[in-house]
């Protein structure tokens, strides 16, 4: 690289170093969240339909957690085919089918008390479908705790108006059968050429990885 392409290259590098700055700390952020969680969120779905015979619907997930001093939270969606992400009845992000896992900040949306995580995701496509997500909160002076997708997510697949709702009441829906660990399940998670077994294995909801000594129980 010659003298003026360098210097060009330090303009840069000075001009966005704010955002570069930032983009690391978030960066830091999940990877210290992700790293005691990485194994805790499983892929889910309603008790209707079968893994491999799943129809175009709609499927409405909610999960609702306590939060007395947040300081944090970070997630980690992905979806067959796609999904809306709602929290605390604001809508957050809405990706599109094949964008693979997509990372959130929520930290400025948890709050105080209770707290409504909602997502609607949409099968239009295919026979299988599934919701993982993982979702970390930090409390002030205190580790991350998951309320990754699991079986106490609650689901509908036909919910009345305002079902992101914190004020929803959401007793009368059932709670989300588990399909398997995200990362290591087909064929959501690109391995449509696994073994037979594997496959089985993932469908046995096998329990996932212990998370970290440091990390939080899960609630």
């Amino acid at each position: 690289m010659n003298r003026c392409s360098t210097r060009g290259a330090g303009r840069l590098a000075r001009r966005f170093s704010p955002i570069a700055a930032a983009a690391a700390a978030l960066l830091a952020v999940y990877c210290d969240a992700s790293a005691s969680h990485a194994q805790t969120a499983q892929w889910i779905w309603a008790q209707e339909h079968r893994p491999g015979d799943t129809p175009p619907t709609d499927c409405h997930f909610r999960k609702s957690f306590q939060v007395r001093s947040p300081d944090r939270a970070m997630m980690v969606v992905s979806a067959d085919d796609q999904f809306d992400l709602f929290v605390n009845g604001r809508a957050i992000r809405t990706n599109v089918p094949g964008e693979g896992r997509t990372q959130i900040d929520i930290s400025r949306m948890v709050k105080r008390g209770t707290n409504v995580v909602a997502i609607r995701v949409q099968n239009r496509q295919g026979d299988s479908a599934g919701l993982a997500a993982q979702l970390m909160v930090q409390e002030r002076g205190s580790n991350w705790t998951s309320h990754s997708t699991d079986e106490t997510w609650r689901y509908s697949l036909n919910p009345f108006p305002f079902w992101n709702s914190p004020v929803y009441n959401d007793r009368g829906w059932r709670t989300a059968q588990t399909l398997g660990p995200m990362g290591r399940t087909a064929p959501f998670d690109g391995r449509a050429q696994a073994p037979s077994s594997a496959v089985a294995q993932n469908q046995s909801n096998e329990p996932a990885a212990e998370p970290a000594p440091r990390a939080a129980a899960r609630t």
